[in-house]
């Protein structure tokens, strides 16, 4: 079993709509730890959301995506799901505090070309 089809298997189990992931991007998704996917190597939790609009807004990064179910305990978790492509990123992320959730944050820094379709 591929590593995106492990992702996909883990939130059907889970109940979960898996996000569409460019299709170059999901050849690249790996498995990096318990429900953590990403397409390059992380060094910061994605739970940490401003670390990765910062770096979209100080540097050019390469295409990559993330998807992932991090937090502290059962009171504040989310999944995050971070596709880059052509320095546009769409940093998606869904809370669930205390069994309530919330609607999912947007953020997008965008640094001009939109080469794909």
């Amino acid at each position: 079993m591929t590593d995106i089809e492990k992702a996909r298997q883990l939130f059907r189990d889970a109940g979960l709509d898996f996000p569409t992931i460019p299709k170059e991007l999901a050849a690249q998704l790996k498995e990096r730890g318990r429900w953590f996917f990403s397409s390059r190597q992380i060094d910061m939790s994605p739970y940490n959301l401003e670390h990765y609009v910062h770096e979209v807004e100080r540097a050019e990064v390469k295409d990559y995506a993330v998807l992932s179910h991090s937090g502290h305990g059962v009171n504040s978790y989310a999944i995050q799901y971070y596709p880059t492509l052509c320095r546009a990123a769409w940093l998606v992320r869904q809370h669930s505090v205390g069994g309530h959730r919330f609607l999912p944050v947007f953020r997008t820094s965008s640094g001009g070309c939109f080469r794909r379709s």
